[in-house]
């Protein structure tokens, strides 16, 4: 049982060194636990805004993986890639893959769709009242675009789409959301528009945000629709590749590849492919992303297609959440790992975005042809085997 309370500090002591200091003291006492290992000093400012109740830090164990060679849209030339994971073999693999790419003269990628949406629920006395209510929001999108200007600077608002239910509408606002990831900008942006909406309709009652947008969940409305970057990587796979550096073949990766894909219906999931959540989670790491977004940006999609003794590899993403602006991008670790992929500054996230599909490609190459020549299990065994005392 607990016997006292947190401390409390200030809003100008809450992320200093001596708070961090004086809470895990008090979680030490009351846990009877030497928490001494999360214990690190002089950088408690730069966290303001990202963290409460702040009483230490995690040390995770960060890789490089690469050369990787992209042809891309936004991202261009070769990278060493930053991966942050606890998971031997991980980063070995992407590196494998990665070097398959390049040894095949790069990957293509673009980001096919750069828009980020919400949505909220309006209630109105009727379902006449519902007409009503788009009529006059369509006929004053200045208005509404005038609360975006005031409310961001990051972003801007392309749209607005209805779904009618009954009595009540719900709103889809599509933004641009420029350099950031974008759910804090248009959860601030969308708040606004509602009271505005609401104010000017006698107090009408709204809901924000909707259970439409699938905020962190994977739902087919985003699969389809798209909802942040929607990236793909696409890469012919040479046959020097796949027998020498991946030491499998065509035929054997293409004949893993389709029963895999005929049994993976069987799980009723969205989307196909081997491991997309790797990559987002260990990049978005180290870059300071979200990565409880991996909820949704894993739902992708990998085909392959058979040309003669080489491979036609491409990864859909069609909803991935990355940025260079705002959220933990600007933190003392993540910043130069953004900065090591030149991924700073205007247009930095659409390059990211393409980096991370790329990576994601990289990951898919390596583990479907270390399963299809039975090299998983063994590589797992060699590398990735923390054994305890």
């Amino acid at each position: 049982m607990v016997k006292s309370t947190l401390p409390r500090f200030s809003p100008t002591e809450e992320n200093s060194d001596s708070a961090i200091d004086q809470r895990r003291a008090w979680v030490e006492a009351e846990s009877g636990i030497d928490l001494a290992a999360l214990h690190h000093a002089g950088e408690a400012e730069a966290y303001r805004g990202n963290i409460e109740n702040q009483f230490g830090y995690v040390r995770l164990p960060i890789g490089i993986a690469g050369p990787l060679l992209l042809r891309g849209e936004h991202a261009k030339g070769e990278f060493l890639v930053p991966m942050v994971t606890t998971e031997g073999t991980l980063v070995a693999s992407y590196n494998r893959g990665m070097k398959a790419i390049t040894l095949s003269g790069g990957a293509e990628t673009e980001v096919y769709q750069n828009e980020i949406h919400s949505n909220a629920t309006f209630e109105t006395p009727s379902p006449q009242a519902v007409g009503t209510l788009r009529e006059w929001m369509e006929g004053n999108q200045a208005a509404i675009s005038a609360v975006v200007d005031d409310s961001t600077g990051h972003g801007r608002l392309l749209r607005c789409e209805y779904i009618p239910l009954g009595s009540r509408l719900i709103v889809n606002f599509v933004y641009d959301p420029a350099d950031a990831m974008g759910i804090n900008m248009i959860t601030h942006v969308s708040h606004a528009i509602c009271t505005m909406i609401s104010d000017h309709h006698g107090g009408l009652t709204f809901h924000f945000p909707s259970s439409v947008q699938g905020d962190k969940k994977a739902t087919f409305h985003n699969f389809t629709k798209g909802r942040g970057r929607s990236v793909r990587a696409r890469l012919l796979l040479q046959r020097e590749a796949i027998s020498d550096l991946l030491h499998s073949s065509a035929e054997m990766m293409l004949r893993y590849y389709r029963n895999n894909l005929e049994i993976g219906h069987l799980t009723g999931g969205i989307g196909f492919n081997m491991h997309i959540a790797n990559g987002i989670t260990a990049l978005g790491l180290a870059t300071g992303q979200d990565v409880a977004y991996v909820g949704e940006s894993a739902n992708g999609l990998t085909s392959i297609e058979e040309h003669g003794d080489e491979l036609l590899f491409e990864v859909t993403i069609p909803s991935l959440y990355v940025g260079t602006v705002g959220g933990g991008t600007r933190l003392p670790t993540h910043l130069p790992c953004l900065e090591m992929l030149g991924c700073t500054g205007p247009g930095g996230a659409l390059k990211l975005a393409e980096i991370f599909a790329a990576t994601c490609l990289a990951g898919e190459i390596s583990v479907l042809a270390a399963i299809a020549s039975d090299q998983f299990v063994r590589a797992h065994n060699r590398l990735g085997r923390n054994r305890p005392n």
